[in-house]
């Protein structure tokens, strides 16, 4: 585990919304650590930028001093402390969330507020946020995406997060509320610190309005799924849907061979599409690093230009498939089907073996029941259909033991 940098983060809580610092996990001296801007067992929180850049530059005594990036981050501007979209999570706005019906952009939003709530619980030792966490398992769905909440099931899922929400989630934030402390900071360091901002922000919007029209009104702009870069690679952004969690990677073909992200054992899943933009920055030591262009994915990863999330056709759910197969093949989401085969078979010749292989084959049940559907066999196997969704599930925790958590 790498030193990773200290991120300005936006709560939004019932008593207002607030700045602040997170350090997430770093190793050091062997030992595992993660903190946020605090003294002792207060939360520090701050109405403005400026006004973080103000206690900042006090040099006032706080719990991040000892991180390896501090010295870095305390000379940071208001404008560099303004928390971008990706780090700014909007607690009270969750049972909004939970009011309408499921995208794929409120599951990722509604998953990184409850990860940033447990974060907060965790480092500030509120133990009735970590038992909360561990007594709803059913808040865990949201890691999965929006394709855990498809069809009936999903939709019950959905709901049952909502009353849990419904019932505990003010609890919850008068909890962080009750930690958060904003330090009186320097009026001098503060009119500065304002002066600084107003002007950086006024320069920035003076850049943006130079550059608005310079792209030809005819000219194609992609939609931000489908990043030309890759293609002009021939790389793709993958996401893999586990019942263990979501990973992120990355796979292309050579000579019709796949080539995952990854080594001679292990395909590389990264948990978030953040850390996977750090790896691609900093590591060279993996399977893609000499491939032509490369260096232009690490560039552009490090610049923060990089775009790596996956179209529609490269995202592999294996979450609800089980279920759809006990159920019998008319229940059974064919697209969905077809492409966790795709990435089984994938994974199976990048790693050199023939477990998928022995699986799928049309002389087991398995295969004859996934042929039945994908494929000429108009015989379906004779229901229950247990032992099929069994060896199903071997197939899937495979896949999750040759793939390297990041």
């Amino acid at each position: 585990m790498s030193v990773a940098d200290i991120v300005p983060v936006a709560l939004g809580l019932p008593s207002g919304d607030f700045v602040t610092l997170w350090a997430p996990a770093w190793r050091e001296d062997g030992e595992d650590w993660e903190a946020m801007l605090g003294l002792d067992e207060d939360l520090y929180g701050f109405a403005t930028p400026a006004e973080l850049a103000a206690f900042l530059r006090s040099g006032a005594p706080n719990d991040l001093e000892d991180h390896p990036s501090w010295e870095h981050t305390a000379q940071l501007s208001a404008l560099e402390l303004d928390p971008d979209e990706e780090h700014s999570y909007d607690l009270v706005g969750v049972p909004e969330l939970l009011a309408e019906d499921p995208t794929e952009e409120s599951v990722l939003e509604l998953d990184d507020c409850f990860t940033m709530v447990r974060t907060i619980g965790s480092i500030c030792d509120i133990p009735e946020i970590e038992k909360f966490f561990r007594k709803h398992g059913d808040l865990g769905a949201t890691s999965g995406g929006v394709d855990n909440f498809y069809g009936r099931e999903g939709a019950r899922e959905w709901t049952r997060i909502g009353k849990i929400v419904s019932k505990n989630w003010d609890a919850i934030l008068n909890l962080v509320d009750s930690l958060l402390v904003s330090p009186e900071v320097d009026a001098a360091l503060l009119a500065q610190a304002e002066a600084d901002f107003a002007e950086a922000r006024t320069l920035a919007a003076e850049q943006e309005d130079d550059t608005a029209g310079l792209l030809d009104a005819d000219e194609w702009e992609p939609d931000a799924d489908e990043d030309p870069f890759w293609a002009s690679i021939g790389i793709d952004p993958i996401k893999i849907i586990l019942p263990g969690g979501t990973r992120f990677s990355l796979r292309c073909y050579i000579n019709d061979e796949p080539l995952f992200l990854g080594n001679d054992e292990h395909i590389f899943g990264f948990t978030s599409q953040r850390g996977m933009l750090r790896f691609l920055a900093e590591e060279p030591d993996h399977s893609m690093y000499k491939l032509p262009g490369w260096d232009q994915v690490a560039f552009r990863a490090g610049s923060g230009e990089l775009n790596v999330r996956p179209t529609d056709d490269n995202i592999y759910s294996f979450v609800r498939l089980p279920k759809q197969m006990k159920n019998g093949p008319a229940d059974v989401d064919e697209n969905q089907l077809d492409l966790a085969v795709e990435l089984l078979l994938d994974a199976e010749d990048y790693l050199d073996t023939d477990v998928v292989d022995a699986y799928l084959d049309d002389s087991t049940r398995l295969g004859s029941y996934v042929e039945s559907i994908l494929g000429d066999n108009t015989e379906t196997p004779a229901d229950p259909y247990d032992d099929i969704v069994d060896e199903w599930d071997k197939l899937v925790i495979w896949l999750d033991s040759v793939i390297d958590k990041q």
